[in-house]
């Protein structure tokens, strides 16, 4: 039997490379000479992939038949821990074998009259791979420079698939020139400060790094995705949410303020300046 040939396709998905395409098995025509089994080789593709269907082309005289079965597993050789043999049907599904580097099939070849056997001419497994992927926001302008990152949050697998990661990072600056060099700030459902509901991980302001909440040279923000697979299964994240709380500074009504000697002797700070000035919080629409 010739190697396999190896087809790809590349694909970009809401931030996640899919990479599919798929395995031709060919060989000269095997003729059966009685109800016969035939065994492929193991194929190895490096890594765990979603095999997805699998078809063949035979010759199939009157009375003849061919079976094909697949099986998979993690190991060159099969052992126990791979999957059973599985019968499938040409074009049909392999969801059975899915998550597995190795994979094998079988032919089984079956006739009536001696003069008609059939014959298998090739097989083509198609497969999917997960790759890593990232995503990354727009910069956001919060509109001040005192800016204080408060939290965020993202929904999320409720169970992460396996061999899967969701990490969420953030990154704040002074300007949207400086948010390109700014360091990330990484978080996942694992991160001290954030916890885990159902699907949404929220991280509260005690995950949050102390440079993003003093206030200081935070007015632009940007968080990214990041996406990472084994190859067989796929996270999936939605929603994120930043929470920011913009401190202005308090402010001083200076035209009425006053400043008059205490002039009552009676008064325990007689002879001190008093000043009386309005001050408002800016963060609020109540108050003076």
């Amino acid at each position: 039997m010739k190697d396999k040939k190896a087809k790809f396709k590349i694909f970009l998905i809401a931030g996640f490379f899919i990479i599919s395409g798929f395995l031709i098995f060919s060989s000269p025509a095997f003729a059966a000479t009685n109800s016969n089994t035939f065994y492929s080789q193991v194929k190895d593709k490096d890594q765990a992939y979603d095999f997805s269907t699998i078809s063949w082309t035979a010759y199939e005289p009157t009375n003849t038949s061919v079976a094909i079965s697949a099986r998979a597993g993690n190991t060159g050789t099969p052992d126990g821990s791979w999957t059973d043999w599985n019968v499938v049907s040409n074009g049909g599904s392999l969801d059975a074998i899915d998550g597995y580097q190795y994979v094998q099939y079988k032919a089984v070849f079956t006739y009536t009259d001696t003069s008609l056997t059939p014959n298998l001419q090739d097989i083509t497994i198609n497969l999917v791979f997960y790759s890593n992927g990232v995503l990354t926001s727009s910069k956001y302008d919060t509109s001040s420079d005192a800016n204080v990152m408060g939290g965020i949050k993202w929904d999320e697998d409720a169970s992460l698939p396996s061999g899967t990661t969701v990490t969420v990072s953030l990154r704040t600056a002074s300007s949207a020139v400086n948010l390109d060099t700014a360091s990330w700030s990484n978080f996942t459902n694992a991160t001290a400060n954030c916890a885990k509901v159902s699907g949404t991980v929220t991280c509260t302001s005690s995950a949050i790094p102390s440079a993003m909440k003093d206030g200081l040279n935070d007015q632009w923000v940007q968080y990214k995705t990041t996406l990472t697979s084994t190859g067989a299964n796929k996270p999936a994240v939605d929603n994120v949410i930043l929470t920011y709380v913009v401190n202005a500074r308090p402010e001083f009504d200076v035209p009425n303020t006053t400043a008059s000697q205490i002039s009552d002797s009676s008064n325990t700070n007689w002879g001190k300046v008093a000043i009386v000035y309005p001050i408002r919080d800016p963060d609020t629409t109540t108050g003076t």
